[in-house]
């Protein structure tokens, strides 16, 4: 439950961070105040306290792979709270691709999970 969230501490990015911004937009939909909130300035350095100092944190899930495989963080699904946000693959109009990057290319046509 969205509500539940409300006591934790949540370790977030700075001010401005794409993820940030949708995390709180979504908190603030819901009624959730933020007013337990560690900001800290990497990915890296929020996967570390996450895994040391027991806190939540809202990452990408490619960015905690490792440690989602290695038991060291575990994914906290919250119903009723959708947090995605829409990327692009972007390139050169024009110009030669390089083999392993049309590879790559090909590999994100295929459907989530296909891989």
């Amino acid at each position: 439950c969205p509500a539940d969230l409300a006591d934790q501490p949540l370790l977030m990015r700075e001010v401005g961070s794409g993820t940030r911004e949708l995390v709180e937009k979504r908190l603030q939909q819901h009624g959730i105040p933020l007013s337990n909130i560690v900001e800290l300035g990497s990915t890296e350095a929020i996967k570390k306290a996450a895994v040391h100092g027991g806190s939540i944190a809202w990452l990408p899930r490619i960015c905690m792979s490792r440690e989602l495989a290695a038991g060291e963080l575990v994914r906290l699904p919250v119903k009723s709270l959708d947090i995605r946000r829409p990327l692009s693959v972007v390139r050169r109009p024009q110009g030669y691709t390089a083999p392993p990057a049309e590879a790559f290319l090909g590999l994100l046509e295929l459907p989530h999970g296909a891989a």
